[in-house]
């Protein structure tokens, strides 16, 4: 997965290979260090960017159910059902 910064470098490289009128995508994958697919890609506008999320996911506080003894997140959904189902 590539950071943002790579890619903005590449499309960095990729405008300015534009402007002098030459745009070989190997020269610009080997200053970038990745491979030539994944500058076409980025030229084309075909590869998608999966940002990395920083944050975890939200999650509820653990704690042990006072029914049946497990670890979960409170209400426990194993009990919740179960009462439902008497």
């Amino acid at each position: 997965m590539l950071s943002e910064q790579k890619i903005q470098q590449i499309r960095k490289l990729l405008r300015d290979a534009k402007r002098r009128g030459r745009v070989v995508y190997r020269q610009i994958a080997a200053q970038a260090g990745v491979n030539r697919q994944t500058v076409t890609g980025i030229a084309k506008g075909t590869r998608k960017v999966h940002e990395k999320s920083t944050t975890p996911p939200a999650r509820g506080l653990i704690e042990r159910c006072p029914d049946c003894g497990a670890m979960v997140e409170m209400p426990c959904l194993l009990c919740t059902l179960e009462s439902k189902r008497t």
